[in-house]
C-alpha cells in the first residue's frame, strides 16, 4: 500500500515513541499503550513535498476539531535548512508555518527534530519546522551516552527547547528486527512520548505549561549551557 514504511524512519521514530513494554520483549517506547497515527510526507525516496506536509499537519488539525480525535502530540522527524527545499519557497515556507499554527491553535503539542546539520539554528541557517517562532513548538536537540550535545545534532540558545538521548538507538525496524541509528529524529520522539505522559495526567495543560514544564524539569547539563533553552537533558520522571 501507499502506507508502507518504505524508508523505514518512521517506524523507528514510533516505536520510541510506543514499543510496548512490560513484555520481555524487543524493546521498550516511553508509552507502554498509547494509539499513535501515522501521517506519511515522504516518497520511497524519503523525498518531501510541500503539499504532502501541509496535508498532514491539517489532517491532524482536522482529527482534532471535527472528529474530536485526542491528538495530544505530533512528532516532526523531517526537517530542511531554509534555501534548500521547497518548490516555491515563500509558498512552502508561509503554508507549513500556518498549518503548524492551526494545529497548535487546536491545543495540541507540536515536537521537531533540530536537525542533523551540526548548525546554530539561531543563526541565519535555521532548521524548520523547528525553528518557527511559535508558541506550542518544542525544538529538541540530541545527546549522547555521554550526556554530550551528539555531535551532528543542531543547536540553539532561543530556538532549540531540550536536549535527548538520541545516538546509538535501539529501534523497530520494519518487517520485524532491530536497528541501531542516530538522529535528532529519534530524539524529538522520546519528547513526544514523555508529553504523552504529561497529557496522561494533567490533560488540560496546554502546549506552552508542558513546554516550560520539560525545560523546567530538564537535568542541567555542562555540554547543553548556552546550547539549548534548557540548558539540560529532558527528565521524563
Amino acid at each position: 500500500s501507499t502506507m508502507t514504511d518504505q524508508v523505514g524512519h518512521g517506524t523507528g521514530v514510533a516505536s520510541v515513541i510506543g514499543a510496548v513494554g512490560n513484555d520481555n520483549f524487543g524493546i521498550t517506547g516511553i508509552n507502554w499503550n498509547v494509539s499513535i497515527m501515522a501521517l506519511k510526507i515522504a516518497d520511497a525516496n524519503g523525498g518531501l513535498s510541500t503539499g504532502a506536509i501541509i496535508g498532514a499537519h491539517d489532517y491532524a488539525t482536522m482529527m482534532r476539531t471535527d472528529f474530536g480525535i485526542n491528538v495530544v502530540a505530533s512528532n516532526n522527524s523531517y526537517g530542511l535548512v531554509a534555501g534548500d527545499f521547497y518548490e516555491d519557497q515563500q509558498e512552502g515556507f508561509e503554508g507549513e508555518r500556518a498549518a503548524i499554527a492551526r494545529f497548535v491553535a487546536s491545543g495540541a503539542t507540536f515536537v521537531a527534530a533540530a536537525g542533523n546539520d551540526a548548525l546554530d539554528n539561531d543563526q541565519n541557517f535555521s532548521s524548520f519546522p523547528a525553528s518557527y517562532n511559535i508558541p506550542g513548538v518544542i525544538s529538541v536537540a540530541a545527546t549522547d551516552n555521554n550526556d554530550g550535545l551528539a555531535g551532528f545534532s543542531s543547536f540553539g540558545a532561543q530556538t532549540v527547547d531540550v536536549a535527548a538521548p538520541g545516538v546509538n538507538m535501539l529501534l523497530a525496524s520494519p518487517g520485524g528486527g532491530y536497528v541501531v541509528a542516530s538522529g535528532t529524529s529519534f530524539a524529538a520522539p522520546l519528547v513526544a512520548g514523555i508529553v504523552g505522559l504529561i497529557k496522561s495526567v494533567k490533560p488540560n495543560a496546554s502546549a506552552v505549561e508542558i513546554r516550560e514544564a520539560l525545560i523546567n524539569s530538564s537535568d542541567p547539563l555542562p555540554a547543553l549551557q548556552g546550547r539549548v533553552r534548557s540548558g539540560g537533558r529532558v527528565n521524563a520522571a
